[in-house]
């Protein structure tokens, strides 16, 4: 069985589509749910889906030695970052390599980095003028939304998206 870790920091649309995906899956299952945010609702979402959830704080998730007993008795296979704000620790990165990956809500490398999340994002691509946005699967890396890009899909941006409409129709990428 290939075990999941689910890092966000939100309300866990994305967890919630991961979890649906692999919930009666035979060889694939979501373990755990890490959040740096205790109001954050996907707590509710792993909690409905009976999956074990760990509310951390910027300094636990910088102790390798505190990370290192969190995740260990998981045996993870993956960790998925969905809308996860903290960066990524090197000694993670190190235990995990080419094993965190990130869904970013739209096409890298425009429209990512530091503090583009969430609605953020669009409002960007729309402030741009872009024609198209998307999302793109990478691995995570030392730097925000900078890792090995492993998939990217494309919508076109019609004249009357707002911020909202994009929103909903990158959430269903995702």
């Amino acid at each position: 069985m290939k075990s999941i870790a689910i890092f966000a920091s939100g309300k866990g649309s994305n967890a919630q589509a991961i979890i649906e995906h692999f919930k009666n899956h035979p060889s694939v299952k979501v373990v755990l749910v890490v959040s740096s945010n205790a109001g954050a609702g996907v707590i509710d979402v792993a909690h409905s889906n009976k999956i074990i959830s760990a509310i951390i704080s910027k300094d636990f998730f910088a102790s390798e030695e505190k990370m290192e007993q969190l995740l260990k008795s998981f045996n993870l296979d993956l960790i998925v970052l969905a809308g996860f704000l903290q960066l990524i620790p090197a000694f993670l990165l190190k235990k995990f390599p080419k094993r965190i990956v990130n869904i970013h809500p739209a096409l890298l490398p425009k429209h990512g980095g530091k503090g583009m999340y969430g609605k953020k994002v669009h409002e960007a691509v729309l402030a741009a003028q872009e024609t198209e946005t998307g999302i793109t699967i990478h691995y995570a890396n030392e730097k925000y939304d900078e890792g090995e890009v492993i998939l990217q899909k494309k919508i076109l941006i019609e004249t009357t998206d707002t911020i909202e409409t994009l929103s909903q129709k990158v959430q269903k990428l995702e």
